[in-house]
């Protein structure tokens, strides 16, 4: 029905659905939001499951290892990444589109993987004032969440980090506006 763009396809578990990263925005592109799509695997619609989270779906990792989605075992669900007021959060939809937050933070998660029986998660994250690491966590709660690499102890622990201040404001026409300050080394307030 629309023009739109399409990456990263990956079938269900039981095969009757193909999930990918796209967009139902015509000429306008990827201007708007990304969207989790799905479509029958044989051929029909697609539609958006991630239209209600309004919010921009991730379909490309920073790196190759790991996934921005995956589908659930039972086929009725799909784990994706998505943005929201600066965090990349881990989110699971089910094919109505009905969405839970999974796993967030004050970090991006830029990649996960699901452990084969979908109980834990290992995700690499990062933020400004905290450089990239690999973790674990549970799925179900986030509990027992774990720095599985530790690729970053010595830089932490010798150099003081930039700080970051998220700022909520109002735009002229009251539209509520974020923006984040990222403080240089060593700022003192009042100190040039």
């Amino acid at each position: 029905p629309y023009p739109s763009d399409e990456s990263v396809p990956s079938w269900s578990r039981d095969g009757k659905w193909i999930a990918y990263v796209g967009h139902e925005n015509g000429d306008e592109g990827s201007a708007k939001n990304t969207h989790l799509m799905i479509v029958a695997a044989k051929g029909g619609v697609p539609r958006s499951i991630s239209e209600a989270l309004d919010r921009p779906v991730s379909g490309w990792p920073a790196f190759a290892a790991g996934r921005a989605f995956c589908w659930s075992r039972d086929s009725r669900s799909v784990y994706f990444l998505a943005g929201d007021r600066g965090r990349q959060s881990v989110y699971k939809a089910n094919l109505s589109g009905r969405f839970t937050k999974t796993l967030d933070g004050e970090r991006q998660i830029e990649s996960f993987v699901l452990t084969p029986d979908q109980r834990r998660i290992a995700f690499t994250a990062v933020w400004p004032s905290a450089p990239w690491e690999l973790f674990s966590a549970a799925l179900r709660d986030g509990k027992r969440e774990t720095n599985l690499s530790h690729a970053n102890d010595e830089l932490v622990t010798t150099r003081e980090l930039s700080e970051v201040r998220r700022l909520a404001y109002r735009g002229r026409d009251d539209l509520p506006l974020e923006a984040f300050v990222l403080y240089p080394e060593n700022y003192r307030e009042g100190r040039k």
